[in-house]
């Protein structure tokens, strides 16, 4: 991953930006995304056969996986009012004049539970799904009314309990589920050329 500066139109105002771009055709990040991958599924069953759990999915892999597929770059730190609750930019596009702001939730499970906060701010959310455990991956955008309007309890939407200063817990297996929504894409780090 390389850092680079970029001035971004973003929706709630202008920004001097640092993102972390991993380039698609850099063998180097290719390399480090699968060595990734291969030493969290490592740790991951040493930990199962010692009795614990599996990790974490680390966020510098399911991020930097997203961003090197996506062609789209991870938001490092930026000037001014921007609030910071999203994860990756489009800094290449802009749609009305904006530069997309990119919120990325992830799993290595298939009963996941995601927690989102009240002041989150995203214009496409995405959820990526590792939990076939087998270097693939699938990745769904989620549109935005579905996700507010989802459910959390018998009474409350994602949106009412953000609007009550609540942290609603989701699970986006569930949610694309009940929906139709299918992935978009599906990326797998077996099929990926290392330099």
């Amino acid at each position: 991953m390389r850092i680079v500066e970029k001035e971004l139109a973003l929706k709630d105002g202008r920004t001097k930006a640092k993102i972390g771009i991993f380039t698609y055709n850099d063998s180097r990040d290719i390399v480090d995304l699968v060595n990734l991958y291969k030493s969290w599924r490592k740790c991951s069953e040493l930990c199962l056969e010692l009795g614990g759990s599996k990790l974490v999915l680390p966020e510098s892999l399911y991020i930097g996986a997203f961003c090197h597929f996506k062609e789209v770059g991870w938001l490092v730190s930026c000037t001014g009012n921007v609030k910071r609750s999203f994860d990756c930019v489009d800094y290449k596009t802009t749609k009305d004049g904006y530069n997309t702001r990119i919120r990325v939730k992830a799993s290595s499970v298939k009963k996941d539970l995601t927690i989102l906060e009240p002041n989150d701010t995203w214009d496409e959310f995405y959820f990526c799904d590792f939990s076939r455990l087998d270097g693939t991956f699938d990745v769904y955008l989620i549109p935005n009314e579905v996700l507010y309007n989802y459910k959390v309890t018998s009474v409350q939407t994602v949106q009412d309990q953000q609007r009550q200063g609540r942290r609603p817990r989701v699970g986006l297996n569930s949610l694309c589920k009940a929906n139709n929504i299918s992935p978009l894409h599906t990326f797998d780090f077996n099929t990926i050329t290392q330099g």
